[in-house]
């Protein structure tokens, strides 16, 4: 399942780079750590060539984890060689688009060289109940560009300095704390 909305959101947007343009460098993410239980891990979710460098999508995913309402945490990345195109929702808290979610991102520049992305997603609405993630669940899809043309490498991590990162149930009890949180690196491929 997590394959195929993967590949699926991958190819939906990708434009690709037609008109015979060369194809001379990639971004793509290594996760730092696989999916487990009670986990949140970021994972390449897919990536589209083009000739500068095309985009990459980093899933963030939940695995085998009971009573989940709702996620907020913070990530870090480096703004000088990649640029945040934004977010959109997986398809496990909206339950493929049956449950109303809201999906809330904003950035923030940290220092010169480094931009905080700030998300809170959770599911709302009066009838609105906890759901248990069985298996690799997509909570929402990164996407990221580079904006360098040359081999480069930089982190993609989780932050807690300024908040707790966490995944809650709907009566505030914490599921998956900081420590279960596992970040990566970007990076640009020189083909």
């Amino acid at each position: 399942m997590l394959g195929t909305f993967l590949l699926t959101l991958a190819l939906s947007g990708c434009g690709g780079g037609g008109g015979g343009e060369s194809i001379r460098f990639q971004i793509r993410f290594q996760p730092s750590a696989p999916p487990a239980a009670g986990t949140v891990t970021l994972q390449e979710g897919g990536f589209s060539a083009s000739s500068r460098g095309g985009a990459v999508f980093v899933a963030v995913v939940l695995t085998d984890t009971s009573g989940v309402f709702g996620t907020d945490f913070d990530l870090i990345y480096d703004v000088v060689n990649f640029s945040f195109i934004g977010a959109s929702e997986g398809t496990f808290l909206n339950a493929s688009s049956t449950v109303p979610t809201e999906l809330l991102v904003a950035t923030q520049s940290e220092t010169p060289t480094t931009e905080r992305i700030i998300v809170g997603y959770f599911r709302k609405g009066l009838g609105a109940t906890d759901a248990d993630a069985v298996g690799q669940q997509v909570l929402l899809v990164l996407q990221f560009r580079p904006r360098v043309g040359s081999a480069v490498a930089s982190a993609l991590d989780f932050d807690g300095t300024l908040r707790s990162m966490r995944v809650v149930s709907k009566d505030g009890t914490v599921v998956v704390d900081g420590t279960g949180f596992h970040g990566g690196t970007l990076y640009v491929d020189v083909l």
